[in-house]
């Protein structure tokens, strides 16, 4: 997250502190009714049929039965919209936004405020029955006149829409329904906003900051507005919102102006299990607390994997570098100590050799004078070996004096190059072969000039370096054996989900046999629904300004872990929800 920071420049909104009215985010809970409850009970029966591989996937799949799923907390009707025999639903939340639409409209009639309704499940585009004509029909029978509420999407001419606008800014226009693609981005109609209306709720967090982006805007004449965000009890409402606000979460670890999270834990497609089904259809009131203790799971695998990869990332380093660092640091600080006293007496050999101006190498007939001669001696002695051949040929400053032919690549070729080097207790290797005899820049007496003084006095840095190559390799030891510091949450957390499955498993034992269509959730998600508890439609608490929606406590505390849409095939635990990567 650190790193992110390091490159990307950030300007949040609570940085630049700009004037925008307050923002209540409310959820109203709507009871389900009985069509809705019986549609949801088809989706779970359709899911039992995809995950025992009885449909093709092309005819249904999960991603299907999540769309009509959303469908279905909106009106059972949206299934088939074709057919005329099935009439538009009575109640439901669409009636309940009706109602607080009209309230809100004769409650600020004299500042003429106005709203807005975002709908994406089902809009006027269709050309078919639909969500958004179905709520003005709604509002009309309250009493709202019916040139006082337009669709944004009706006006396709762009100085059309402007003039749409306009009407909704002076108040002519006071109810404006779209979806989140037409009203989003480019809507302008902050004016005289006083409230939005969420009836269903879109794929991306993003989507829903659009959505209340239009009322919290600078220009508002009102300094408190709301948001009105409507779930229909025991249907895929509760589920979305809350998926939506993980994954809100999980952006805002990243998008912060603050100091970044070291970690941000991801969340799965928005995508339907048949245990999360199961769930929603018996209206388990603790649906949100499910997923929220499957979800602290999740995190904690990919901890337990992170610090799994780092120990191997450490052993690795430790094998590959560290260690053969330090050995041949060893090596080479002994080669030192050993040699030291031979190289500083050649030290002093070659200053006295300076002092006489003579060049002092020997190669068997006594120490030549003169610098050429003694390059041009050494260097056709060195051409002459064989391939491969290595061969003490004299002395200089008091060292063995060596020559090899060694086989190196010139110009992607395999050639054999003359190579020098000097031995006191160890041998020691000019770097570069031997240069050509007219070289005036180097020569081989400068090569074995300057491996005498790379060797002088080297013991000391060598030790220093080997200390500090140790004290890496003793730290990265330390931290390879290590343990990981979630184990105890992750054996806790894992005991509770094993601890809650048992209670399932003895739940479903007692099962009466006329709910026996219900009683092999375990069997298909290694999970089970939770007991069954009275529903009441009612208002949530409402969240701040900068914080998400509390959805009701009907809706959100559970004691029974919801499994992630992706199951990791790569845990054998039972249970366990996993990364869908």
């Amino acid at each position: 997250m650190s790193t992110f920071h390091d490159y990307a420049d950030l300007l949040t909104a609570d940085q630049l502190d700009l004037d925008v009215p307050d923002c209540e985010v409310v959820s109203v809970a709507v009871e389900a009714t009985e069509a809705q409850k019986q549609a949801v009970d088809a989706l779970v029966e359709r899911a039992e049929l995809v995950r025992d591989g009885a449909v093709d996937p092309s005819d249904d799949n999960m991603l299907n039965i999540t769309n009509d799923g959303r469908k279905v907390s909106l009106d059972p009707k949206l299934l088939d919209v074709s057919d005329p025999d099935i009439q538009p639903m009575e109640g439901g939340k669409v009636q309940v936004c009706a109602e607080k639409i009209h309230e809100i409209w004769q409650e600020h009639a004299e500042e003429k405020a106005t709203q807005l309704v975002f709908c994406d499940s089902s809009t006027t585009a269709s050309g078919k029955w639909n969500i958004q004509s179905d709520l003005k029909r709604r509002l009309v029978d309250l009493g709202i006149p019916e040139d006082e509420i337009m669709f944004a999407a009706q006006e396709k001419d762009p100085q059309k829409k402007q003039a749409l606008f306009e009407k909704v800014r002076k108040g002519e226009v006071r109810v404006l329904i779209g979806s989140t693609g037409t009203l989003g981005t480019g809507t302008n109609v902050q004016d005289r906003l006083f409230a939005i209306h969420d009836l269903d709720c879109p794929w991306k967090p993003a989507e829903l900051e659009q959505r209340q982006g239009r009322v919290r805007r600078q220009g508002n004449m009102f300094d408190n507005v709301q948001d009105y965000r409507y779930v229909t009890v025991g249907t895929f409402d509760s589920y979305m919102f809350q998926t939506v606000e993980r994954k809100a979460r999980f952006i805002s670890q990243i998008m912060s102006s603050g100091s970044p999270s070291r970690e941000a834990s991801d969340v799965d497609a928005t995508v339907l299990s048949l245990a999360d089904m199961k769930a929603i259809a018996t209206g388990d009131p603790n649906i949100a607390k499910r997923m929220e203790l499957e979800n602290q799971l999740t995190q904690m695998k990919l901890l337990k994997r992170a610090h799994a990869d780092q120990q191997r990332s450490i052993r690795f380093k430790i094998d590959m570098q560290l260690q053969p660092t330090v050995d041949n640091l060893e090596r080479l600080h002994d080669e030192a100590l050993d040699d030291e006293p031979k190289f500083r007496e050649a030290v002093e050999i070659r200053g006295q050799h300076l002092t006489r101006g003579i060049c002092g190498l020997d190669l068997g007939d006594g120490p030549i004078a003169d610098r050429r001669q003694a390059i041009h001696d050494l260097v056709g002695i060195a051409r002459g070996l064989d391939r491969g051949e290595t061969r003490e040929v004299g002395e200089y400053c008091g060292l063995t004096v060596m020559v090899a032919s060694r086989n190196m690549a010139v110009n992607g070729l395999n050639v054999f190059r003359p190579f020098v080097g000097l031995k006191g207790e160890h041998e020691h290797w000019a770097g570069t072969s031997a240069p050509d005899i007219n070289n005036s820049a180097d020569s081989v007496i400068r090569q074995l000039d300057r491996i005498i003084s790379n060797n002088t006095g080297t013991a000391q840095s060598l030790g220093v370096k080997l200390g500090n190559a140790k004290a890496s390799l003793e730290s990265a030891w330390n931290a390879l054996n290590q343990p990981w510091e979630g184990q105890k949450e992750y054996d806790d957390l894992t005991g509770q989900i094993a601890k809650m499955n048992l209670e399932i498993k003895h739940g479903q034992d007692t099962t009466s046999a006329g709910e026996d269509g219900q009683a092999d959730l375990a069997e298909a998600s290694f999970h089970s629904d939770g007991p069954k508890e009275p529903q009441t439609s009612h208002v949530a608490a409402e969240s701040g300004p900068s914080g998400p929606a509390t959805f009701p406590a009907t809706v959100e505390t559970t004691d029974v872990p919801m499994p992630d849409p992706c199951v990791d095939p790569c845990d054998g635990g039972t249970g366990m929800a996993g990364l869908c990567m």
